[in-house]
Parts: structure tokens; sequence; C-alpha cells
């Protein structure tokens, strides 16, 4: 600039209209969309299908169904396993997490680390794993026998404690 001259006007800037502020709320949509379109549609399709036959509302199905006292204890295992599975999850899940929060930022790694370690190893090897481990001669059997506290026999594969053992262990 030379010393007599005047300096351009600045222009204001172009500001966008502003939308409306969405509340944090909206950023869940996408998810919600997603869930009912992939979950809740085809189970309200599986239900509808369920109670209605050639096209009239009926639960005849259902008292077939509980009227057959195999799928009622086939029912009921299942609720009792899947109630045993989850109590003893949160059981070992609750001092887990007291644990690593008492722990700093290096030791909650390594522990989170050796809790998703299983995780990261096929469901097969898995499998096989607590066949080696639950078996007629697998390493708990062996382990108790040693120590007195079962028969050289004992074994939890295929059994119920068994399956809520490698139950939690998923």
């Amino acid at each position: 600039m030379t010393a007599g001259a005047v300096p351009a006007p600045v222009q204001p800037l172009m500001r966008r209209p502003r939308l409306p502020a969405a509340g944090p709320g909206s950023l869940l949509l996408p998810a919600l969309i997603l869930y009912g379109v992939v979950l809740l549609w085809p189970l309200a399709g599986v239900v509808s299908a369920s109670v209605t036959v050639a096209g009239h509302f009926t639960i005849a199905e259902y008292r077939r169904f509980f009227a057959e006292p195999l799928f009622v204890s086939v029912l009921q295992r299942t609720i009792r396993l899947s109630l045993e599975t989850t109590a003893a999850s949160l059981v070992l899940a609750f001092p887990i997490a007291l644990y690593l929060s008492q722990l700093g930022r290096r030791g909650r790694s390594v522990v989170t680390f050796a809790i998703i370690a299983p995780m990261l190893v096929s469901a097969v090897a898995r499998s096989y794993g607590w066949i080696i481990i639950l078996g007629p001669q697998g390493l708990l059997g062996r382990t108790l026998a040693a120590l007195g506290l079962a028969n050289e026999s004992f074994h939890l594969l295929y059994t119920e404690p068994g399956l809520v053992i490698a139950s939690v262990h998923l």
C-alpha cells in the first residue's frame, strides 16, 4: 500500500443458514432404523406366522407346544441354563471389573488384553480346548483326582455344568 491509498472495504463473510440443532438422540436414529429392519421386522414376521394359520389368528401351535412334555422340559432346561450362565458371568465379571477400575493404565491394558485374547482364537480351537480340559482324561478331572476331590472317572464334558462353564467363557 502506498501512503495515501484507501484500503478496499472488507466484504462480510456470507454465513450459511444454520440447520436446526438436533438433539443427541437423533444420532441414534440410523442405528434404530437398522435395528428395526434387521431384527424387529423379521421377528414380527415370525411371530405373525406363528399365530396365523390360513390367514386366521390362532394359538393352536402354542397349545400343542406346551402340551408336549418333551418340548416343555427342553424349554425349562434352556431357561435354567441361560439363568445359570448369566449368574455365573455376573459373579465373575463384577470382581474383575472392580479390579480393573483400581488398576493403573498399564495394568488395565494388560488385564484387558488377557481377557480379550481368548476371543481372538477361533471357535473350533476353543471347542477343542474345552474338550481337552473337561473330558474324561481332561486336565480338570486329573487335577481334581490328584487333589483327592474327585474320582478318576470324573469329567464335565457333555454335562450341564460343563455347558455353563463353556458358555461363561464365550
